[in-house]
C-alpha cells in the first residue's frame, strides 16, 4: 500500500506515517535498500534508453530515489547518449523488471 494511501485511511499526515514505520523499524517502500538485481536493471535500463520514470515505476520506486541512485553508480539518466522514447505512454508497452532485465540478453551459464 502506498504510504500516501494508508495515511488517508489512517486520518494522519504522510510524514507521520512515515516517521511511525521508521520508529518501528518497518521498511515502507521509500528507503529500503537496493538489492544486486535492482543495481543491475538500473544498468541495462540507463544503457537501454528507459526513462527515469518507466524505470521508477518498474522498480515500484519514486523516480527521484531511481535517479539519485543512479548517479551514485554513474549512470546519470540525463547525461546519456541513448534517450528514452518521446511517444506517449499510452501508446508503449508497460516496463517491467522481466522487460529490462530481457534486454541484457542471455547469459554465459556454467
Amino acid at each position: 500500500m502506498k504510504t500516501r494511501d494508508l495515511a488517508i485511511l489512517l486520518d494522519r499526515p504522510k510524514g507521520a506515517v512515515y516517521n511511525r514505520a521508521f520508529s518501528l523499524g518497518l521498511d515502507h517502500g521509500y528507503s529500503r535498500a537496493w538489492t544486486a538485481e535492482e543495481d543491475l536493471i538500473v544498468r541495462i535500463a540507463h544503457d537501454g534508453g528507459i526513462s527515469i520514470t518507466d524505470l521508477a515505476a518498474a522498480l515500484d520506486r519514486d523516480p527521484a530515489i531511481v535517479s539519485k541512485r543512479a548517479r551514485s553508480m554513474g549512470l546519470p539518466f540525463a547525461a546519456r547518449l541513448r534517450r528514452a522514447p518521446r511517444t506517449p505512454r499510452a501508446g508503449r508497452e508497460p516496463v517491467t523488471r522481466a522487460s529490462i532485465l530481457a534486454m541484457a540478453g542471455p547469459t554465459d551459464g556454467p
